[in-house]
């Protein structure tokens, strides 16, 4: 099944009011003639009431939390794949709900989904390098009982099913981004679901540029621009795969996108340079100096 621009842009369009789920599921469908959206909502029943045996409705958001981890990850089974964690499957939530494994933000969806319809404020958190759960509280309309009321908001490491504090989080943000990075607000931020697909659409763009998979990576890529079109940036990624493939023209129609969207004069002048370099390549792939 080969997902349009059309079905990317109306995604865009009423992001507001979309879920991290429906993301997920319109990067599952890519390429994929054997999804079933069917199979994906039984799943999600099937795990709702599971689930409802251990969410307590009167009992504390901690509490509510916990139990949720533990339905997910201790009674179920789903959690990180640590042994094969770049597979594409781990990606494609329909996979990570048939096999119980996944990475952080497909685990994350599962999080999120399922906590929205036990009546949890669930989001997502775009946290550098490894996608976490936050809960806030409850979502409106939600009734709580006399002991749910919200105080801190709490956060899940969806890869390893438990509740996560500051200074675990710090921690993860130092394996990450270096032993100099400090913990900020804005990594705790929740990430909004087109947030998500992109962040999806990219972690599958990258795994096929570590295998290798140029044309796999740039249709990836198109799709992360049919997704958000104001990625500037992400000319400069299909620059660099269409030359790699061989692609010399695209690749400098891709740095002339790129160029034409930035606005420091000497990041446009690196970009005119190279624009140059490849004007200069003849026909065999050689630079002619």
């Amino acid at each position: 099944m080969s997902v349009a621009e059309s079905e990317f842009r109306a995604f865009r369009e009423r992001a507001s009011r979309a879920t991290c789920l429906e993301a997920a599921e319109l990067v599952a469908r890519c390429d994929r003639p054997d999804y079933e959206p069917e199979a994906v909502e039984r799943a999600f029943v099937d795990l709702e009431a599971e689930a409802r045996r251990w969410v307590d409705p009167d009992a504390s958001l901690r509490i509510r939390a916990e139990g949720l981890c533990t339905c997910i990850h201790d009674v179920r089974g789903i959690g990180g794949d640590p042994d094969q964690y770049y597979r594409e499957d781990n990606s494609r939530i329909d996979r990570v709900l048939e096999t119980g494994r996944g990475i952080p933000i497909s685990l994350a969806v599962i999080y999120t989904e399922l906590g929205r319809r036990l009546g949890l404020d669930c989001t997502g958190v775009n946290f550098p390098g490894h996608f976490l759960v936050r809960i806030r509280g409850l979502r409106g309309g939600a009734v709580a009982g006399p002991a749910a009321a919200a105080g801190e908001p709490l956060l899940i490491d969806p890869f390893a099913g438990r509740l996560v504090g500051p200074g675990e989080c710090d921690a993860l943000l130092r394996s990450v981004l270096g032993q100099d990075a400090s913990l900020q607000s804005d990594h705790l931020e929740p990430a909004t679901p087109l947030q998500v697909l992109v962040r999806m659409l990219n972690n599958l763009k990258q795994l096929a540029i570590g295998e290798g998979r140029l044309d796999d990576a740039l249709r990836w890529s198109g799709r992360i621009l049919m997704a958000e079109p104001g990625l500037i940036g992400e000319h400069g990624d299909r620059a660099m795969l269409f030359e790699r493939a061989g692609h010399i023209e695209a690749a400098i129609e891709a740095l002339q996108r790129l160029r034409s969207g930035v606005t420091d004069p000497a990041l446009q002048a690196r970009i005119r340079s190279r624009i140059e370099l490849l004007r200069g390549r003849d026909g065999g792939g050689r630079i002619v100096h």
